[in-house]
């Protein structure tokens, strides 16, 4: 989800996207991506769809919405 940087520095990005991943101990971990790191993960996942878990649902929420 589309998150404002509320306290953005002058070069800082205006907003982030919010992610949580499950870490290998279960522990729930945060994560505030650019909108670059966000485009990286998506072509990693692209070129490597083998190494992506089963049993999964994909999730899609519109880049440009806010929460």
């Amino acid at each position: 989800m589309k998150v404002e940087n509320k306290n953005a520095h002058q070069s800082a990005n205006k907003v982030y996207y919010y992610a949580t991943c499950v870490d290998e101990v279960g522990k729930i971990k945060h994560l505030l991506l650019t909108e670059a790191e966000l485009d990286k993960c998506e072509e990693r996942a692209k070129k490597n769809r083998e190494d992506l878990p089963s049993g999964f649902t994909a999730i899609y929420v519109q880049r440009n919405t806010f929460w």
